[in-house]
C-alpha cells in the first residue's frame, strides 16, 4: 500500500489520501488525490515500479517461489519433449549431421527470442496505452499483420544475402528501446502520432524477426521436424519471460539481441560448413 501511495504521490506531487472501508466480509481501500492539493516531495520508496519493472504488488526484485516451482515443473515438461524430438530425429539421415544440428539450434533460439519480444513489446505498449480490451486486440491484430507482411516480404527477397542486413536491423530495433525509452512517448500530445511512434518502437522488430523466421524457413528441407524445434524454443521463451519480475524488461531486450547473434552464427556456420546437409540449399 506504501508503495502504490508513494507512485500516486510521486506522479502527482500531491500527497494523497488514504482511506479504509471494511464491513464482515471484505475490505476497501481507497486513494485519492484533491484537486489544487499543496505540493509536497514524495517519500522515498524502495522498489518503486518503473517503466521497466511494472511490478506493484511485488516487495523486490526476485522470482517468487511459486513461479520458481512452475518453472522448474515446465523445464522437466520441455527437456522431455526434446528427448523425444531428438530421438524421433535420428531416425533420419538428416538429423544426426553438424550443420543439421546448428540449423535446428538456431529455430530453437530464434522461437525462444521471438516469445520474449511478443511479451515484451505487449506489456510496454499496455503501459503506454492502458490494458483495455480495445488495446489489446489493436496489439494483437497489429503483430499478425505484421507476420502476414513479413512472409509477404520474403516472397520478393530472392537474394539469401539480404539475412544479414535484416539481422542487423533486427538487432538494432530490438535494442532501440535502450537508447530511447517508450516512456518519453508520453510527452507527445497527439495520441495519433504517439499510437504511430509507439508502433514503430514496439513492433518494427517483430516484422523483422518473422522475416528472418521466413527467409530461414522456406528453403529448408523436412521443414515440420524444424518447426517442432521451433515451438520447443518457443516454448522455452514463454517460461523465461516471467525472469522480468528479477531483471526487468530492458533485460529481455538484450536477451533477445543476444539469442538472435546465436541464430545468426547457428545459420552461418551451417551454411559454411555444407550448406547442402544443413538444408540450405535453395530448392528447385
Amino acid at each position: 500500500m506504501d508503495k502504490i501511495t508513494a507512485m500516486a504521490h510521486r506522479a502527482t506531487g500531491v500527497k494523497p489520501d488514504v482511506r479504509f472501508w471494511k464491513d464482515r466480509k471484505a475490505g476497501l481501500t481507497i486513494i485519492s488525490v484533491r484537486k489544487g492539493g499543496e505540493p509536497s516531495p514524495p517519500p522515498q520508496v524502495e522498489n518503486s515500479p518503473t517503466d521497466d519493472w511494472p511490478f506493484l504488488y511485488l516487495k523486490e526484485r526476485g522470482l517468487p517461489s511459486i513461479y520458481l516451482k512452475a518453472m522448474l515443473v515446465m523445464g522437466v515438461w520441455i527437456a522431455g519433449l526434446f528427448a523425444l524430438l531428438y530421438v524421433f530425429d535420428r531416425r533420419t539421415d538428416r538429423g544426426t549431421s553438424a550443420p543439421r544440428t546448428l540449423v535446428k539450434g538456431a529455430f530453437i533460439f530464434m522461437g525462444v527470442a521471438f516469445l520474449l519480444l511478443e511479451t515484451k513489446s505487449v506489456i510496454q505498449f499496455a503501459l503506454l496505452f492502458g490494458t483495455t480490451w480495445v488495446n489489446n486486440s489493436l496489439v494483437f491484430l497489429a503483430i499478425l499483420l505484421l507476420i502476414l507482411a513479413a512472409n509477404w516480404t520474403a516472397v520478393l527477397l530472392k537474394d539469401r544475402r539480404v539475412l544479414i542486413p535484416v539481422f542487423v536491423l533486427l538487432i538494432a530495433s530490438s535494442l532501440l528501446p535502450l537508447a530511447y525509452p517508450l516512456g518519453r512517448l508520453l510527452e507527445i500530445d497527439s495520441r495519433l502520432v504517439r499510437f504511430a511512434a509507439a508502433s514503430l518502437l514496439t513492433f518494427s522488430p517483430i516484422f523483422f524477426a518473422n522475416l528472418v523466421f521466413s527467409l530461414a524457413f522456406r528453403d529448408q528441407n523436412a521443414a515440420e521436424r524444424l518447426f517442432g524445434w521451433n515451438l520447443l524454443g518457443a516454448t522455452i521463451g514463454g517460461t523465461l519471460e516471467y525472469v522480468s519480475m528479477a531483471l526487468g524488461y530492458n533485460a529481455l531486450a538484450i536477451i533477445v539481441a543476444i539469442c538472435y547473434l546465436l541464430v545468426f552464427a547457428c545459420l552461418m556456420l551451417a551454411r559454411r560448413i555444407d550448406p547442402e546437409r544443413a538444408g540450405l540449399v535453395p530448392r528447385s
